[in-house]
């Protein structure tokens, strides 16, 4: 495990002293060592902390062959190698047919959703302790995520910048000191973009969620960011849609957000995809031969205002251990929202609400052939322990269930979906992991097989969350890209709401994946 971090250290010894090649030789030493540690690695979780704590060791590279040797061909395959490496490996392993999906629960999975259940129901210290210890023990004896994946290499430069529309640019983002850098990635050109440093940059990010958390002024931070992130950058100006693939603090930020006096919202020029990585992209546009499904499942199981009086808030857990089923705060717009979108589709629809809406009814129903899935539940996300996070489903429907879709079982459905929509609370965040990106709910369903998620990064309100929801289907079901159908979804909620409508109420859901593409389910009344 140390040897790495001792490689990059020398490596960056080197590289100060002027012996680039030498430096070289230590760093691509490092970045296999690291390999071998990813490819024995047991499960996802394993793969990504692995990744993440050798972060360092990708992003010296990085540097080094961007910034000193200027190459940046070699430059992008570096961070390639980690960025979004999990969910690359597994969309390859389902190609190839070497990950099983849709297994039933076995005793292991039976064992842990019996303690989870009694965990949700128990408000007793002692025996909520005593019910976390089980529950450790037995995610111990969970058997490894399928087979170990073999060493594939990322995606080439030119052929992603293949896979790129004719106005779209790639944004690639590095952070690192003294200077964080972009590559930005074009069908006919590439160039290195220098950018302030990595604790400038962590910095406004945290004093912009700060403002927005807050529901105080953010536009000035909004102006900071833009200046800082994509102003320099003349590509973003002359491109209609662009793809951005974050690092770090990044992924807490919806670009479509920031501002500027000129020209006011992003969004207001500018449709915005998140990918996890460039290689993750260029699999879904291109590799991912899968049979079209045309189905349409929505759930909502949160109960009325009325089963529910006294509870408000927006049902927003930090994990597992601190969360309890008689908690959950009531989303009475919920239910309408489920009902007026399905009202927009042709085709074959299922909805499952209230009582119907367990999580044995959900993994019964024939998820394969399912075109677009939309999930208005509570989220629950655990940074401790990022496969613990979950949806929560109505109580019942099963034994054999906890009312919880956690990130593990998420992984083993047969997702074939152009488009899952988590119209939850913090669905889209989760446990950064460096280079490797975000362990989260979004993450779960893209290595299953999910072509893209809409999920949100910060608390979802409600009665907003619902008007934004109808618009987004509204022009979806119009013809409309997935990309486009969420800019103007926003647009429409700035229109009827006034421009000075603080972001938290519009800007926190992002498309991440591939937003490309469009819907063919009829269309909108």
């Amino acid at each position: 495990y140390a040897i790495p971090h001792h490689l990059a250290i020398e490596a960056n010894l080197l590289a100060r002293l002027g012996e680039l090649e030498s430096a070289e030789r230590l760093f691509r030493k490092a970045a296999d060592v690291t390999e071998g540690m990813v490819l024995n690695a047991a499960s996802f979780t394993a793969r990504r902390m692995v990744i993440g704590a050798m972060s360092e060791v990708y992003v010296g590279y990085f540097v080094l062959a961007a910034d000193r040797l200027g190459d940046i061909e070699k430059a992008f395959g570096v961070v390639e190698e980690a960025r979004g490496r999990v969910a690359a490996d597994s969309l390859r392993s389902l190609r190839k047919g070497n990950r099983s999906v849709d297994e039933p629960p076995n005793a292991l999975d039976v064992r842990i959703a019996s303690l989870n259940s009694r965990l949700l129901d128990s408000d007793n210290p002692a025996e909520r302790a005593r019910l976390m210890d089980a529950i450790f023990e037995a995610e111990q004896e969970l058997t490894p995520d399928g087979s170990p994946p073999a060493r594939e290499k990322p995606v080439s430069l030119r052929r992603f910048q293949d896979d790129l529309e004719p106005q779209e640019v790639a944004l690639e983002y590095v952070l690192s000191e003294p200077n964080s850098y972009c590559l930005v990635i074009t069908r006919r050109h590439v160039r290195l973009v220098k950018l302030a440093g990595s604790r400038e940059l962590k910095a406004l990010v945290t004093e912009y969620r700060n403002a927005i958390d807050k529901k105080t002024d953010s536009h000035v931070l909004s102006q900071r960011l833009l200046a800082a992130l994509l102003e320099p950058i003349r590509e973003y100006h002359e491109s209609r849609d662009v793809v951005i693939i974050p690092d770090g603090a990044l992924n807490l930020i919806p670009f479509e957000g920031l501002r500027s006096n000129a020209e006011g919202y992003s969004l207001n020029r500018h449709s915005f995809t998140v990918a996890p990585s460039a290689t993750v992209l260029h699999l879904l546009r291109t590799e991912q031969k899968k049979p079209v499904a045309r189905g349409f499942l929505a759930v909502s199981a949160s109960p009325s205002a009325d089963d529910k009086k006294g509870k408000s808030g927006l049902g927003i857990f930090r994990g597992l251990l601190e969360f309890r089923r008689s908690d959950l705060a009531a989303l009475p717009s919920t239910e309408t929202e489920v009902k007026s979108i399905a009202r927009m589709i042709s085709g074959p629809v299922t909805t499952l609400m209230r009582d119907q809406a367990t999580e044995a009814a959900f993994k019964n129903e024939p998820i394969s052939a399912v075109q677009v899935m939309h999930l208005a539940l509570h989220g629950l996300t655990d940074n401790a322990f990022p496969d613990r996070s979950a949806l929560v489903f109505s109580a019942g429907g099963s034994p054999q269930e906890d009312g919880l879709l956690q990130a593990r079982e998420i992984r083993k459905l047969p997702i074939n979906a152009e488009l899952v929509t988590l119209s939850a609370c913090d669905a889209g965040t989760g446990r950064i992991e460096g280079q490797e990106g975000v362990a989260s709910l979004v993450q779960a369903f893209l290595d299953t097989g999910a072509k893209s998620v809409v999920a949100s990064l910060w608390p979802a309100e409600d009665t907003y969350t619902k008007g934004l929801m109808e618009a987004f289907y509204r022009h979806l079901a119009r013809g409309e890209s997935k990309r486009e159908a969420l800019r103007l979804a926003k647009i429409d909620m700035l229109g009827q709401f006034g421009d000075t409508v603080p972001p938290l109420y519009w800007a926190g859901f992002v498309l991440i994946g591939d937003g490309s593409g469009k819907i063919a389910f009829g269309g909108a009344p």
